[in-house]
């Protein structure tokens, strides 16, 4: 009995952890590239092969928390049209580059769709993965 006790706890500790990967958390990003300086935004959204969605977002925002594993799935789902990067509001650069003033950002999170370097479509606030498509389809075809 106490051995399939620890096989249980062993195995929900596992899916829980692949879970956690999968949505962001422990380092895992789910092919979400990582904004960490005005340069690497630029060059981000200046994607001439693919649209480009920019989340601005607060890691202790609970919208964004929640958020984080749907755009994971859309990400996953929409690779070989779309590049989605995220840019954290608390990282230094963003206020020294007074990132959120030339974006325009207010609350979070902030999605931004760019095509070609310029912003086609915006988003505030928590999505489920069918809004998600269902807004990203109005731009992406």
């Amino acid at each position: 009995m106490k051995i399939n006790r620890l096989i249980s706890l062993a195995i929900a500790t596992a899916v829980l952890a692949i879970f956690a990967v999968s949505c962001g958390v422990f380092g895992g990003n789910g092919g979400v590239k990582q904004i960490t300086s005005l340069k690497s935004y630029d060059n981000t959204i200046d994607n001439k092969k693919k649209f480009v969605m920019v989340e601005f977002m607060k890691p202790t925002s609970t919208p964004c928390k929640m958020i984080a594993p749907n755009i994971s799935v859309i990400t996953d789902e929409m690779k070989d049209r779309l590049v989605v990067a995220s840019v954290n509001l608390d990282d230094p650069f963003v206020a020294e580059e007074r990132l959120t003033q030339r974006c325009r950002v207010e609350e979070v999170p902030c999605m931004i769709l760019f095509e070609n370097g310029l912003e086609v479509g915006r988003n505030v606030g928590y999505m489920t993965k069918e809004e998600l498509r269902v807004w990203l389809g109005k731009y992406i075809k």
